[in-house]
């Protein structure tokens, strides 16, 4: 099955978000089939941090994948790089979420 197109709207009622997706069959010819479901704020905000967490967790351990044993040289430089990279990552989010109006996290958070 391939996904033709994919939107993502703000459903009615709030504290909702509606997906809608259009399929279409690799074996037939025609119109896709359109399907549609609602997620809560609080599952899309899950799934983002899972995906967060995955990457960061794929970016920490590149410089032990990536460099040669043994060559702590080589090890920093990509480790340097991973932190800029980062904290590229974060000031971008950042900056989204205050465009969108998000608060601030806490300190303690």
């Amino acid at each position: 099955m391939s996904l033709g197109s994919f939107s993502i709207e703000l459903a009615g009622s709030p504290g909702m978000v509606g997906y809608a997706a259009e399929s279409g069959n690799a074996h037939s010819i025609g119109a896709g089939v359109e399907t549609a479901f609602m997620l809560t704020l609080q599952d899309v905000d899950t799934l983002i941090d899972g995906i967060a967490g995955v990457t960061l967790t794929a970016l920490a351990g590149l410089p032990a994948r990536c460099a040669p044993r043994g060559d702590l040289a080589t090890r920093r430089s990509i480790e340097r790089v991973v932190f800029e990279v980062r904290t590229e990552m974060a000031k971008v989010c950042q900056e989204m979420a205050d465009k969108c109006g998000e608060p601030a996290l806490d300190d303690d958070a």
